[in-house]
């Protein structure tokens, strides 16, 4: 609570009419609008609970200015938000995201501030006397209000090319998050500096992009437009960037197909297009990633193309890409067999050879068709395998055991029948193991009880036989137990009391006879706070509901 102290706090200097000051429970506050010029962007500040007054009209008093600057200490590389080289001095890294967080009052305003910091943003043109700082190299203005701006911040960027500092301007330039014009003048701006590298536009509601545009900024290696929604087909401009190596443009409803050019861009490392609207068969698309002066399979690592509406077989092509880690097709057409070239099967046999270095991969909401080959178990690095909801059938390989990075099984909404294979449970790292919707059958095999960091067993609607097993209450970071529609029998087994930590839990349409465990009812997880803060997390699990009995 806030006391009031008349005397203590101004008797030192009567002159000033100070009448209470409270620093307790706050984080001191970094000024650095002093320096930068950015003091007098701020126009009134009315913190909850007090100040009701407005001060649209005043500004800073140049004496009180001074007083503060020297209350924060005027050594500017150890303010939040700047980095200086630790050689020259200089400051080469300045950070202005908005993060909500009191301690960003220094170099934000508030246009009626009621508490609530996600209205807390630089707005507006940003004042010139950035251009001061001369050996920047990386610059964020992230999570901002530049809508009502002259540019992005237009202003700023012409006075730099005015200046002549094409080659001192940031190497790096961070906008996400930040409301922008709507019109392409943004664009316009940027395209007037050659030497940016990265480029992060992602979450900044534009509305639209132009599909034609002569490039200037050639030197850019990244850039990330991600979660804008264009709705428009994907400009060609954009992969006539020879230096190109990371492309985000997910979830942007781009339609169409992938621009033949894509070909040019030899060193791209990370292409992610998933979540638009692209259409066209995955031959044509993966055969655009190459031209007669080579192909982007030699030096791509990540591809996802997941969540469109392409279409067509799976593709031969991607035997090319030796040097992927994370591939993404999921939640689009694509249907089986194979072709027969180097790629033999419904899904192929060679899969472990061609990509052992593969970290994630998803093919999940397609119609593959076949058995799950066994060379999927060289692929040493696997962290993630989603082969869900195809058209998968016959048993399980039982090599699972060579899978030691594996953490993420999912083979639910399949055909696969047969045992599951003790060899599952070597999978030491396993925190999710997902085979609902099947036909496995049998009784669970007590290796299960080897993984020590499962948190997901969802094993609904089989035909899995025999009791409960009584080591599943053993699984003490079981947080979703989901058995449901099987021919489970007996009795519950006591042991599921010890699980703790769990918060969603199905026995439903099973044979399963007797009485609840009392114990049932301290199974606090299923009402604590966090399930309730992240419903997301268990939603989709299972269809059916979370009956017990």
């Amino acid at each position: 609570m806030m006391q009031s102290y008349p005397h203590q706090i101004s008797a030192n200097n009567p002159s000033i009419p100070t009448l209470a000051l409270s620093l307790e429970y706050n984080k001191y506050i970094n000024l650095i609008n002093g320096v930068m010029g950015l003091a007098k962007r701020r126009r009134h500040l009315k913190p909850k609970g007090g100040c009701s007054g407005t001060f649209a009209n005043a500004s800073c008093i140049p004496s009180e200015r001074k007083a503060l600057l020297k209350f924060r200490g005027e050594d500017c590389c150890t303010w939040k938000g700047v980095v200086c080289s630790r050689t020259s001095g200089y400051v080469v890294k300045l950070d202005l995201r908005n993060q909500f967080h009191l301690d960003e009052l220094d170099i934000l305003y508030f246009d009626d501030y009621s508490g609530n910091y996600s209205s807390a943003f630089l707005k507006g043109d940003i004042n010139p006397s950035l251009l001061d700082l001369k050996h920047l190299e990386f610059l964020d203005l992230s999570m901002n209000d530049f809508s009502s701006s002259s540019g992005i911040p237009g202003i700023l960027l012409l006075a730099l090319l005015q200046l002549s500092m094409l080659l001192k301007i940031p190497g790096q330039l961070d906008l996400s998050g930040a409301k922008l014009p709507k019109d392409n003048s943004w664009l316009h701006s940027l395209n007037m500096l050659p030497s940016l590298l990265e480029l992060h536009l992602s979450r900044c509601q534009l509305p639209s992009i132009p599909q034609f545009l002569k490039v200037n900024f050639t030197s850019l290696e990244l850039i990330d437009l991600s979660q804008n929604g264009f709705g428009s087909p994907i400009p060609r401009w954009l992969f006539n960037f020879s230096n190109i190596q990371h492309l985000d443009l997910s979830k942007n409803a781009f339609n169409g197909s992938i621009p033949s050019e894509i070909s040019s861009c030899k060193f791209l490392e990370v292409l992610d297009l998933h979540e638009n609207n692209l259409e066209g068969e995955i031959q044509n698309t993966l055969t655009n990633l190459c031209s007669p002066s080579g192909c982007i399979h030699n030096s791509l690592k990540m591809l996802n193309l997941g969540s469109n509406t392409l279409t067509g077989y799976f593709p031969v092509q991607l035997a090319q890409f030796k040097h992927i880690e994370y591939l993404n097709l999921e939640s689009n057409s694509f249907q089986g067999p194979i072709p027969v070239n180097s790629l033999s099967g419904p899904i192929p046999e060679a899969i472990g050879h061609m990509w052992p270095k593969l970290h994630k991969l998803h093919l999940s909401g397609n119609q593959l068709n076949g058995s799950i080959p066994l060379s999927i178990c060289k692929m040493k690095d696997l962290d993630t395998l989603d082969l869900s909801e195809n058209q998968l059938s016959g048993r399980l390989p039982r090599c699972w055991g060579q899978l030691t990075s594996l953490e993420v099984i999912d083979l639910s909404n399949n055909n696969l029948s047969g045992r599951i294979p003790t060899s599952l449970g070597s999978v030491e790292f396993l925190a999710s193991l997902h085979l609902q919707r099947n036909s496995f059958e049998g009784k669970l095999p007590a290796s299960l009880t080897k993984p020590k960091y499962l948190k997901t067993l969802d094993l609904g609607k089989n035909a899995f036989t025999g009791s409960i097993p009584s080591w599943i209450g053993e699984k003490f970071s079981l947080e979703l137990l989901s058995i449901h529609s099987n021919e489970f029998d007996g009795e519950v087994p006591l042991e599921l009391c010890h699980l703790s930590q769990l918060r969603v839990l199905n026995l439903a349409r099973n044979r399963i006879v007797g009485t609840l465990p009392r114990c049932f009812s301290n199974f606090s997880a299923m009402i604590g706070e966090a399930l309730a803060r992240e419903p997301w997390l268990y939603a989709g699990a299972y269809d059916e509901n979370a009956l017990v009995g």
